[in-house]
């Protein structure tokens, strides 16, 4: 019987958590799959403790000729991959007995669904569920200023890497996930299950600490990109400016609240021609999110003038047009 999944798991020196990771895939409820460990010259008991699997048939165990780092193995990893979909693992995290019973009958049940990911846990240095956005709208919309799915927890058709190859963007180390939901967001749809069907260990060695710097340089690379499908090359300045507006940030001036309303509008009527997301979904995000930034800035008088007199203000439900007017008296 041919896998149903093929199972990528790069491992580099990953002695202490390997067998762990390994077990929970070889818990699942689901059974019908191929598990590749590719061994990227670790230094340690790594390709020992992972041979020790391969007494099951569905265990592979691959050791790249020299270290090529996780893009480069996770490309070669996705081309020998068999099974119609691929599942991401890390060797450091665990997957939760059902994840790939539940991943799979979503994208066995909805064919316009490309990638598949889940909510997560994260443990050890840092502890807490971790819940994306549901819908593939929502989550596009999203990846306009951040990433919005669990990488090491997606379910990819493979159909999708077959068209796209290489499917990983060796420019992007570190943010080479992100990237490739901004760039698999205009052939495909996504999903969230909303729940925590996997478990991150946040080590001191982990990515988004030890390469922070990279990694935000990156994605903020990506966030351009994504706004160039919109026909908008953001500046550096206008890059900060949409952060900001995305996260609702306090105390910007005037000047400020005037570009990104600009920034909005040219994002609004760049939809409706490239038709990102749904039209209807642009607006309400969008509105949105300049309700919070205007709101947060709403003791500077020429802010509420702005927002009054603002088109993309119409497009808020009057309840928050009335509560912004409410707030304004005080």
């Amino acid at each position: 019987m041919y896998p149903q999944i093929s199972v990528v798991l790069p491992a580099y020196n990953a002695a202490p958590y390997i067998a762990e990771a390994v077990e929970s895939i070889l818990n699942q409820t689901f059974a019908n799959f191929e598990l590749i460990i590719i061994n990227d010259c670790s230094t340690d008991n790594t390709h020992a403790i992972a041979q020790t699997y391969t007494t099951d048939p569905r265990v592979k165990v691959i050791s790249n000729p020299k270290n090529l780092g996780l893009i480069k193995t996770l490309n070669y990893g996705f081309s020998i991959a068999s099974a119609k979909y691929i599942a991401r693992m890390d060797a450091d995290d665990i997957s939760e007995p059902t994840r790939f019973e539940k991943q799979f009958h979503i994208m066995e049940n909805n064919s316009e669904i490309g990638i598949c990911s889940c909510g997560y846990e994260n443990f050890e240095a840092i502890r807490g569920n971790v819940y994306y956005v549901e819908t593939s709208d929502k989550i596009k919309l999203n990846l306009l200023y951040k990433t919005e799915i669990c990488h090491a927890a997606a379910l990819i058709r493979k159909e999708l890497v077959n068209q796209y190859t290489p499917f990983y963007n060796q420019d992007y180390p570190h943010a080479e996930d992100y990237e490739l939901w901004a760039r698999m967001a205009q052939y495909t749809q996504f999903y969230n299950l909303q729940e925590v069907l996997y478990k991150v260990r946040v080590l001191k060695t982990s990515v988004s600490r030890v390469f922070s710097d990279v990694q935000l340089y990156n994605t903020y690379s990506v966030i351009k990109y994504l706004f160039r499908r919109f026909g908008i090359n953001l500046t550096d300045i206008q890059l900060q400016l949409w952060l900001k507006t995305c996260y609702a940030d306090f105390n910007l001036s005037t000047n400020d609240i005037n570009e990104i309303e600009k920034l909005i509008s040219a994002l609004l009527n760049a939809n409706k021609a490239i038709a990102y997301v749904n039209q209807y979904s642009m607006n309400q995000f969008l509105s949105d999110k300049w309700f919070n930034i205007c709101y947060n800035n709403i003791k500077n008088k020429e802010v509420q003038t702005i927002f009054n007199n603002s088109n993309i203000s119409t497009l808020l439900p009057f309840k928050s047009r009335l509560k912004f007017k409410l707030k304004a008296l005080i």
